[in-house]
């Protein structure tokens, strides 16, 4: 950090807590994603020694961070700057609607995947030529057991399928034509965003905050909601990946964060011409009372008033 003008901690994490914890040698930014405000990093960073805290959104995270550092807006500037997609790895597919959904993140509790088996159970008994498919690896094998033991019960062998983990996400989603996200809480859903770039439809579960990122025609809270929005006739790629354009761009993204580091940038240079000034001023000092340039600053200190 001490060479740092700026240094910058991606997540509010184990290394964020040391780096707060040094002596301030520079301008330091915090960027807080979603799980940190739920875990116990956030109480031990010495906020005061952070310039700024940058948040993707969602004002239930943000309540969930404030109910653990209740003093965190007095001890530092926070603002907000949502994820951005690259557009350009995300390509449009002007597609026609189809039947394959897509259920895209690694596999855990948060992001609920039980409850899109009971959406599909549904919908299975509706249009038995709907599937399903996970994009993302296991994450919990209690959970993983449970998964695989409901698509036996629930008769969905030939119906949901788990790929696993996804290097190329956008070649995966070409045959795709829906995104679902069952999570109990997101800061944004990155995977969402992905793949309305590509042009599929989202399909979210009304998830605390979703009102604030999505169209409330996209979401849904009970698993009949999940079925009619799957099985309505509206289907507008075009919209859909012009709503990530207009709102979610990585574009976007970086442009507030240079601003970011303008204004940072811009206080490092007016210090930094206050010092010489400062110093230049002492010098002028040191000549008016007869000291050197090596006298104690105690006695300059003792003999100059600014």
């Amino acid at each position: 950090m001490r060479w740092s003008d700026i240094s910058w901690f991606e997540w509010c994490t184990n290394l964020a807590v040391t780096g707060s914890r040094q002596p301030k040698v520079c301008k330091n930014i915090i960027r807080l994603h979603r799980y940190e405000a739920y875990e116990h990093w956030p109480q031990q960073v010495c906020w005061a020694n952070i310039d700024i805290l940058v948040t993707v959104g969602n004002n239930f995270v943000m309540d969930a961070l404030l109910s653990r550092v209740p003093y965190l807006e007095s001890q530092t500037l926070v603002t907000t700057i949502p994820n951005g997609v690259d557009l350009e790895k995300f390509s449009f597919t002007d597609r026609q609607r189809g039947k394959n959904i897509a259920f895209l993140s690694n596999l855990r509790t948060v992001k609920n995947p039980a409850f899109v088996l009971q959406c599909m159970q549904k919908l299975h008994y509706i249009d038995p030529d709907y599937r399903l498919f996970f994009g993302g690896i296991f994450q919990d094998k209690a959970l993983e057991q449970y998964l695989r033991h409901m698509v036996d019960a629930l008769d969905l062998c030939d119906v949901v399928f788990f790929d696993g983990w996804q290097e190329d996400v956008r070649y995966w989603l070409e045959d795709k034509h829906y995104i679902v996200s069952t999570s109990i809480i997101e800061s944004q859903g990155m995977g969402l965003l992905e793949a309305m770039a590509c042009g599929l439809k989202p399909v979210i579960h009304n998830f605390p905050g979703a009102a604030e990122i999505f169209p409330s025609e996209f979401l849904f809270n009970i698993s009949e909601e999940f079925c009619e929005q799957i099985l309505s006739e509206t289907y507008e790629p075009q919209r859909y990946r012009r709503f990530v354009e207009e709102n979610y761009s990585l574009k976007n993204q970086l442009t507030k964060i240079n601003n970011i580091f303008s204004q940072l940038e811009t206080e490092i240079d007016s210090q930094q011409t206050g010092t010489q000034l400062c110093n230049n001023l002492k010098d002028c000092n040191r000549e008016r009372i007869g000291l050197s340039a090596e006298s104690p600053a105690s006695v300059l200190e003792n003999n100059w008033v600014m």
